[in-house]
């Protein structure tokens, strides 16, 4: 189902889809609010949910189709103001699985590979399980941290994929504040997006969040997200280092090789926290790092947008402690020996 204010797009959009043998589109419409009640009516497999549409936002469609009828849902826009980019990142956390770019018209020179992500990105979402979040009063409860055997941890590394944003909000609204060591994060998301993600984070969050930069020293309390199409690892001296080397498990930024570089430098010293995401990029990684001596926090499937990550690292029999995101938090303030932020 396609929900877009725009004619030109529309059409666009409907022919596209049209031409995809195994795709048929069920429904149209022209605004936020009569997306909501389509939805209801229709029963889509994915919705593309235009961002930026008057009376009716991308975000508050979302928010209600999460709420009445859990759908997949892919945010797009073709638009890079802060205002419009924050709607997206708002939907990310409401609940669309993805956003993407609007595909560019024929006579433009990323027409093909702009529309083949919008079509893969439709395939790749119409297998994904909708997951309903968890309603405020049935959080479960909190368990007992590990006993850690030191509190000189000096850097904790995340990975996350599909379902992440939320998740990651999530966690670092509820780190401590005085939080004693960096935190360095991969986030698979489209690309141009990942400026936006850290601008939201860091408005949302107790934390300095930006974007890392190579030879940089990371700083306490500071979270570092890596930026698009680069590798992010550390030197041997603990900086940040940036590279353009090739993917691994098909992704640059990888996390895998964020979590390798820091078993290698940081060992035992690390912590490394796997979320949501799709594919198995983060398992050899976690192997790493629990090899080197690191504790691992690993997302509980149960919870997950797309469960596949997790359980590929699970399966590595690499992790410490599989946890809700409620809880993941509080876990990483108790093995560093500090207190919660009280955020709600």
């Amino acid at each position: 189902m396609l929900v877009e204010d725009s004619l030109t797009a529309r059409t666009f959009l409907t022919e596209l889809i049209a031409a995809e043998p195994d795709m048929e589109l069920v429904g149209i419409a022209e605004q936020g609010e009569a997306g909501v009640a389509a939805a209801e009516e229709k029963r889509p497999d994915v919705i593309l949910m235009d961002a930026n549409m008057p009376v009716m936002d991308g975000f508050r469609a979302t928010r209600l189709i999460m709420e009445r009828c859990p759908t997949r849902i892919i945010i797009f826009t073709a638009s890079y103001e802060p205002s419009d980019l924050r709607t997206s990142m708002l939907s990310l956390e409401a609940g669309a699985l993805a956003i993407v770019s609007k595909p560019w018209g024929p006579d433009h020179s990323d027409y093909r590979n702009s529309t083949l992500r919008v079509l893969e990105t439709i395939r790749t979402m119409s297998e994904v399980q909708v997951v309903r979040r968890w309603p405020p009063a049935e959080r479960p409860a909190a368990a007992p941290v590990i006993a850690p055997l030191r509190r000189n941890y000096r850097m904790v590394v995340m990975g996350a994929s599909t379902g992440g944003p939320r998740v990651l909000a999530e966690i670092l609204r509820n780190l401590s504040p005085r939080l004693p060591t960096p935190v360095c994060v991969v986030q698979h998301i489209s690309p141009g997006f990942v400026q936006a993600l850290v601008d939201w984070l860091n408005a949302e969050c107790p934390h300095t969040v930006a974007l890392a930069r190579s030879g940089q020293r990371a700083r306490p309390g500071h979270v570092y997200f890596a930026p698009d199409d680069m590798q992010l690892g550390f030197a041997a001296s603990g900086d940040l280092s940036l590279t353009s080397d090739p993917p691994e498990n098909g992704f640059r930024p990888s996390i895998s090789r964020l979590f390798s570089s820091a078993a290698a430098v940081w060992g035992d010293t690390a912590i490394g926290v796997l979320l949501s995401g799709m594919g198995q990029d983060g398992a050899e990684g976690c192997r790493r790092l629990s090899k080197a001596g690191a504790p691992i926090l690993v997302q509980d499937p149960a919870s997950c947008v797309v469960a596949s990550m997790p359980l590929a690292a699970i399966a590595s029999s690499s992790t410490s402690r599989v946890l809700q995101p409620a809880l993941i938090a509080a876990e990483l303030n108790g093995l560093i020996g500090v207190e919660g932020s009280h955020a709600i």
